[in-house]
């Protein structure tokens, strides 16, 4: 990864991840319970391992953070992910495609107990999803350094995929998110369409 006489190296995205992991710029969101099997994988960055892992300001972040950590992990066990491909339409999908479709990022969508939370990323190979930024969907969070994202057409939430973009072109280089709408092209089943 880098220049060589004046060329751009290029790596492979697995040779890549693997760096990123290693220098602790991404981490992968294991089950809490020892044994059990990861079906898909999922990268975090250090922001968003940050609210996963703790210190917590307060008892209440902690729970909360919690329930997010389990929503995440969803995705590695291989449950039934709920999905939707259009953008602005996603209700309660647990995974919804952000606008401009054609871009390739998403959010996922941890949305119980309050304050509803947003992970930002997208899939970085087959069955490897990278959550980047997260956010407040509605309700302000004192524990979060972005504001709440606001209605689908606000200043905010779009501020927030251009950070998400930003971080991605940082870190994965030449590489952007795998990009369609073809849920098989993404992750391994079980899912539904939403």
């Amino acid at each position: 990864m880098g220049w060589t006489s004046g060329l751009l190296t290029y790596m492979s995205i697995d040779a890549l991840i693997s760096d990123l992991v290693r220098a602790g710029q991404l981490h992968a969101i294991e089950p809490t319970m020892p044994g059990d099997p990861l079906r898909r994988e999922m990268l975090v960055s250090a922001e968003v391992r940050g609210h996963l892992d703790g210190p917590w300001p307060a008892s209440a972040w902690r729970t909360r953070c919690s329930r997010l950590r389990a929503n995440l992990e969803s995705f590695v066990l291989g449950d039934v992910i709920s999905a939707c491909t259009v953008p602005f339409s996603a209700g309660k999908a647990y995974l919804g495609l952000l606008s401009p479709p054609t871009a390739g990022y998403w959010d996922i969508r941890s949305r119980d107990p309050k304050p509803s939370l947003r992970i930002l990323g997208g899939f970085a190979r087959y069955d490897t999803f990278v959550g980047l930024i997260p956010a407040v969907r509605c309700d302000p969070s004192e524990y979060l350094d972005r504001g709440p994202l606001g209605d689908k057409f606000s200043p905010e939430w779009r501020s927030a995929i251009l950070e998400t973009k930003a971080e991605w072109k940082r870190l994965f280089l030449a590489y952007p998110p795998i990009s369609g709408t073809d849920l098989n092209d993404l992750f391994s089943k079980p899912y539904d369409p939403v």
